[in-house]
Formats: structure tokens, sequence, C-alpha cells
């Protein structure tokens, strides 16, 4: 029984499997997954299951994608998501990079839980697992391992390359996106009223968003740079995320807390 890498790298990436546990579930509820698929691999199906159920099998084009279907409620399980396909960034002749991968991994957004993969994660700041999952026939088990002595956790070094690389794509004079979903921390629900601020790294305003009777906000046309994301609601505290906006679309959906 081999070791399979069943987790998100720190730089976003995810190979062919990804497993989530899942806690109590308690009614239907929406599954929001979003991510980038670049010019590699050629083709791209992505499964989701929940615990071994087929929810949702879509065919991802080169871009930004989004794949939403509906949860049923659940005592307890695991989510996988199953990539039809990978590669290797050296066999490419882009990078030094060896590891065999599928598609970035931007968040997952279940209202029921609303911090299911802790996206706010900074990424010098990112602490590996020490979870692997290994697969026996169809079942999938969990085990704890010791990481090897050669293992490093990426630095600012090792990542440039990356950032340089082809199918990043990535262009100092593109603008920047930034939308998603402005919920209660506690309960899930999304916030029918309040504002979204946006704060350049001088602590000048540069945008202010209302959002919509969905808790939806979307600030189109940010230069690359480092920017606060403050939410706001009367009935709650502001919520400040930081972020770094490098020409591409960002989904930063942000948890409030109630006013106690």
């Amino acid at each position: 029984m081999s070791a399979i890498f069943t987790d998100r790298y720190p730089d976003g990436w995810l190979s062919k499997y990804f497993v989530i546990p899942l806690p109590p579930i308690r009614r239907t509820t929406a599954l929001i997954i979003s991510g980038r698929r670049h010019p590699w691999p050629e083709q791209l199906t992505i499964s989701v299951y929940i615990n071994g159920e087929l929810m949702d099998q879509a065919e991802i084009q080169e871009g930004h994608f989004t794949m939403q279907t509906k949860m049923k409620p659940v005592m307890q399980g695991k989510l996988l998501i199953i990539s039809s396909s990978v590669f290797v960034p050296k066999d490419k002749g882009i990078s030094e990079d060896t590891r065999k991968l599928s598609f970035l991994l931007d968040d997952i957004v279940i209202p029921e839980l609303p911090d299911a993969m802790e996206p706010y994660h900074d990424l010098l700041d990112f602490k590996p697992r020490n979870i692997f999952n290994c697969t026996d026939e169809p079942l999938w088990d969990r085990l704890s391992f010791i990481l090897a002595d050669t293992y490093k956790i990426p630095d600012k070094e090792m990542l440039h390359p990356f950032k340089n690389s082809l199918w990043w794509d990535k262009r100092s004079d593109s603008l920047s996106s930034i939308s998603g979903m402005v919920y209660d921390k506690f309960t899930g629900r999304f916030l029918t009223e309040g504002t979204v601020q946006i704060f350049n790294k001088d602590q000048i305003l540069v945008r202010k968003i209302g959002i919509n009777k969905k808790g939806y906000y979307q600030c189109k046309g940010l230069p690359a740079g480092a920017y606060q994301v403050v939410g706001q609601s009367s009935r709650y505290g502001d919520q400040i995320i930081r972020v770094h906006m490098d020409g591409f679309s960002k989904v930063i959906h942000i948890p409030m807390l109630p006013h106690s």
C-alpha cells in the first residue's frame, strides 16, 4: 500500500487527489469549488465525491472556473476531488519542479462550513500537514507519517521560478479583480447588507462596494500590488483580509464576527 499525496501544496496546486474531512452538515447546502486551469494538462476533467458518491463532474477549460453543486446532509465523511490528468513542469521544460500537478485550487465554499479550507493562510507562514491519505481498493484510510529529512518548506527563492514560468502567464501591467461572499462566520449565512472597502498599501481608500442581497461583492480594475480588503456591516465587527494582487482575479470570501 503506497502513500498518495491528497493535500493542497503551499502554492495552491493539487495533484491527482484532494481530500478534506467533513463534520456534520445538517441540511442541504451548496458546494462551490473555484480554481484555475493552466495550459497543462492538455485535458482535464474534475470529479467531486462525498463519501464515495459522485456529486459533480465537469470538463475544465483553460482559465478560471467555478463548479457548484448541492450537498445532502451528512453526519460526517470526506470530500474527495479527483483530477483526470496531471503534468510534471520539468517534463514540459517549464522549471525543475518534478511534482505531478493538475490545477490551482483557489477556494472551497460550503455555507454550513465557512472555514472548510482555511483559505487565508499567508503563503510563507504555511504549516504543512503531517497527514497523508492512502487508498486500498475503494477504501480511504488516514495515516500519520514523519516528514523526510529532505523535506523543505518552500521559500521565496524556491517559488520564484513558478511566478515567472510560461504557464503562470503573469504580466506586470495586468489589472486584477476581487469578488466573493460576505457571510456570518458562526452560521455560514450570507449577509444581506454591508460594504467592502479596499485600501492600498498606503492605507488610501481606492474602492467602496456594496454587497447585494445574496452577500456577493465584486471589484474590477485593480493594479498589481498589496491591498487590504475590509468587510463592514452594522451588526458585525470589521473584518480585514490582506491580499496581494498580481494580474489574476481572486475569490476572497469574508467571514464576519457579530458584535457581542
